[in-house]
């Protein structure tokens, strides 16, 4: 099976953004926190309502997971027992946003279409969603830009029958802008920031946002691999 998100100390880092509201000429902050969780904890509500507390108690207004934080990146699970959006585990997330009186932007599993060949399999999406306070989904976005061949060669054959397989990409009309406390919001997932592939890009500018919340995952397999070269998301973001 593959590896799923770094090993690493779970933490939360809180900063101040700088972010222009529509009609605000002078501009204002938000602070942000980011949950970097260890491979145990994906799906682990009960903790993910904890950080997203422990964020709120910090001052944060947003609190940020990472890709596929139900499961973890590339845990063929996703092709079993993910679910559609919204559904449990989005209800889930939805009910940390009420009970730590937070916004939550995470990224999850989503279940596709039905797996050809008779096999328990569906197709799944990298997706993202943000939650309001209220538990209400403002945004869902379906990673298009996906990683090719990326799931282990045994979970593609058990799942589908074949020797490769991906996340499905989902649909460029997904890149959407919401009105937010934080002005017009949009999020991406992952690679759909990066610029090897321009579509997702040009998609998200052609939406004017002022802030764009993107959880992103990866498979490091420990602490000290995180930040460096091969590991490090901002080396092909944007």
């Amino acid at each position: 099976m593959a590896r799923h998100f770094a090993s690493a100390l779970i933490i939360c880092l809180v900063a101040a953004l700088p972010v222009r509201a529509e009609g605000d000429e002078n501009g204002s902050s938000i602070r942000v926190a980011l949950v970097q969780l260890d491979a145990s904890d994906v799906g682990n509500f009960q903790k993910i309502e904890a950080f997203a507390k422990q964020a709120k108690q910090l001052g944060a207004e947003l609190v940020i997971f990472p890709e596929a934080s139900s499961f973890g990146w590339l845990n063929p699970k996703a092709f079993t027992d993910a679910d559609p959006i919204p559904g449990v585990r989005a209800s889930k997330f939805a009910a940390v946003a009420i009970n730590a009186k937070i916004w939550v932007a995470t990224g999850l599993e989503e279940r596709g279409p039905k797996a050809d060949g008779g096999a328990n399999a569906f197709h799944a999406y990298d997706s993202g969603i943000l939650i309001n306070p209220q538990g209400e989904i403002v945004l869902h976005d379906r990673q298009h830009n996906v990683v090719k061949n990326a799931f282990d060669q045994g979970a593609c054959r058990s799942a589908f029958g074949v020797d490769e397989c991906s996340y499905s990409p989902g649909p460029l009309s997904d890149i959407k802008v919401a009105k937010t406390p934080f002005g017009r919001t949009a999020m991406l997932v992952c690679a759909d920031a990066y610029t090897y592939d321009l579509a997702s890009l040009q998609a998200l500018k052609a939406q004017s946002p002022e802030f764009v919340i993107i959880p992103w995952g990866i498979t490091a397999g420990s602490q000290a691999e995180c930040g460096t070269e091969g590991f490090n998301a901002t080396g092909y973001a944007a």
